[in-house]
């Protein structure tokens, strides 16, 4: 991100990176999984075949008590009959007719696709058990103006296992943040097009992600579900909550409109013809070659929105207002992204990498990959409106260079040789985690008839060789080695030229 901010400065005032729309899941207890109900059922001498007559009436409380609680809020109970229909439309007139400022706005009921269980023949077990299916049942929203989220919304699923859903915006909760701190600013739906002390805003958009979202996701959900106290009558177990989706954005506020409109279009051709698959893995998180990637391009309010898709997870770029431009990374499945954190490897306690998890105790971490996705992207587009020469490129690594009184070689990146080593390192499931000497060996070296050690030996020599031309460097505490900036560039520029039509080439010069 650095390199895109020096080479716009003079167009750029400000720079704003955190959480947008945050989704998250839980279900109560042991209602989360399917065996687990079995066992409940089997303690309480209930037939599987039963079971739903069981829960009917859990059911109807719960509908019961959205009417209570709206008739106590004085609040309308709208049934929806689309699920497809814009709740956020209705909700807004609702909230602008009746003034709304802060609790309830209304309940709503519409009937939506949501797994539950049933009872079927499990063909590995030879006898009946539930298994989960997705049916249509009911669900109801409870919209509410927080006084510090703003608008937000509760859904709870009416049947088994009774899932309940939390949905807030992290702009709108900076938003409030920064009335309370008295900085001005100008907001334009979900995003702040001027900001009077941006740094400071960023210092307070930080701690949103500090809040104990275990006790606050806690105290919404009872509001719904009114039998979470361990002292009810139907004591399912606490709520676990995970992150079903969470954007982060980091807007970058243009001077005016006019700036980022005549750099825009140069953007979305660079982002839609020049990025390989192997900078959209690096992008989101990917070290594997398996998933579907793709990248698209369609209309977006009143502008474009250029999206890279690798699975669940994505980031994209779009002109979010008139001077704004937005840069948000979606995360579904954060598995797919690794994280250094505390694990157990063969029964000790230590740091080490390892997939990402739902729960909301990485939330923090899920941020943090979140925007640094949204830098590479914002790098990656640092070269838009630069004119570079192959040769400014190629030059410095065409030399012998001297590191710690030792002599290394000219690199020949568009020869054969060279080139063909040089290609291999830019495949995309070595732009994540980096590769290794034995990651290597096989693909360099295959067929030569050195041996395994051999093999190794000369790997080394010629890492050593990348290293001191600036192309590598070496991962903190590790065998892993990662691409430099210059080294994408000379890579980039040697496959260019080497790949070139010579006829084209010579009626350009």
């Amino acid at each position: 991100m650095k390199r895109f901010l020096k080479r716009h400065k003079d167009r750029i005032v400000g720079i704003l990176s955190g959480l947008d729309r945050i989704v998250f899941n839980a279900a109560p207890g042991f209602l989360r999984y399917g065996q687990a109900v079995e066992k409940f059922l089997v303690v309480n001498h209930i037939r599987f075949a039963d079971y739903a007559k069981w829960f009917e009436a859990i059911t109807g409380q719960l509908r019961e008590h959205a009417r209570v609680v709206a008739q106590r809020e004085g609040r309308p109970l709208v049934h929806v009959s689309s699920p497809s229909a814009s709740k956020e439309d209705l909700v807004r007139h609702i909230m602008e007719r009746d003034g709304i400022q802060q609790g309830l706005i209304c309940v709503l009921t519409c009937v939506e696709i949501g797994y539950t269980y049933r009872c079927r023949a499990k063909a590995k077990q030879g006898k009946p058990g539930l298994v989960s299916e997705p049916v249509p049942c009911q669900h109801l929203y409870f919209y509410y103006r927080d006084r510090d989220f703003g608008v937000m919304h509760l859904r709870i699923q009416t049947w088994v296992p009774f899932r309940i859903q939390v949905c807030l915006n992290g702009h709108d909760w900076l938003a409030r943040q920064l009335d309370g701190a008295a900085i001005g600013y100008e907001k334009s739906d979900n995003c702040f097009v001027q900001i009077d002390d941006v740094a400071r805003a960023q210092e307070i958009f930080d701690h949103l992600l500090a809040l104990n979202w275990q006790q606050l996701l806690s105290a919404w959900a009872s509001r719904v579900f009114p039998w979470m106290a361990p002292d009810s009558p139907h004591n399912f177990g606490r709520y676990r909550w995970c992150v079903r989706q969470s954007e982060c954005a980091t807007d970058v506020m243009f001077r005016s409109a006019a700036d980022l409109a005549g750099l825009y279009p140069r953007l979305i051709h660079h982002a839609t013809t020049q990025l390989q698959s192997s900078d959209v893995l690096h992008f989101v998180g990917r070290h594997n070659r398996r998933g579907d990637i793709h990248s698209r391009t369609r209309k977006i309010f009143d502008g474009l929105c250029v999206r890279h898709t690798v699975e669940e997870n994505s980031v994209k770029m779009y002109n979010k207002a008139p001077n704004l431009l937005r840069v948000e990374t979606t995360i579904n499945q954060p598995k797919r992204f690794v994280v250094w954190r505390p694990v157990t490897r063969h029964g000790e306690a230590r740091m080490g990498w390892a997939a990402m998890r739902k729960g909301v105790m990485d939330l923090r971490r899920r941020a943090r990959a979140s925007r640094a996705a949204n830098q590479r992207y914002l790098n990656a587009l640092a070269v838009v409106g630069e004119s570079c020469p192959s040769h400014r490129v190629l030059d410095p690594v065409s030399q012998p260079v001297v590191v710690e009184d030792r002599r290394y070689r000219a690199l020949h990146p568009i020869s054969r040789e060279d080139g063909e080593r040089l290609a291999v390192l830019q495949q995309g499931h070595f732009t994540i985690r980096g590769f290794r000497n034995k990651d290597l060996a096989p693909i360099w070296l295959d067929s030569t008839g050195l041996t395994r050690r051999q093999l190794s030996a000369r790997v080394s020599r010629y890492l050593r060789l990348l290293k001191a031309h600036g192309l590598i460097y070496r991962l903190r505490a590790s065998h892993r080695y990662q691409l430099t900036i210059q080294g994408r560039q000379v890579i980039r520029t040697a496959l260019v030229l080497r790949n070139a039509d010579a006829d084209k080439l010579k009626e350009a010069a």
